[in-house]
């Protein structure tokens, strides 16, 4: 799903199959995410110059403080974007 230019609904998608997946409910985290786009995707911006998933952990535990408990999910949703 490589994206030259990146788009909350590109995100909220990721998080739904990530939701499927796993087979848990992560409509609050998706809510979370899109009242705040500007930070959401300066975030996930950031994550896409990363190889890393322990640098990309860091930028999204940095990103959504406020979401520690759910960065795991945003890690997996990163990965397919």
């Amino acid at each position: 799903m490589k994206q030259s230019a990146l788009d909350l609904q590109t995100i909220v998608d990721a998080l739904s199959k990530v939701e499927r997946a796993n087979n848990v409910d992560l409509c609050p985290l998706k809510t979370s995410i899109s009242n705040m786009p500007v930070d959401t995707l300066k975030t996930f911006g950031r994550i896409g110059h990363q190889d890393s998933i322990d640098a990309r952990f860091k930028i999204l535990s940095e990103g959504f403080p406020n979401l520690s408990h759910q960065v795991n999910y945003l890690l997996e949703a990163s990965v397919l974007l």
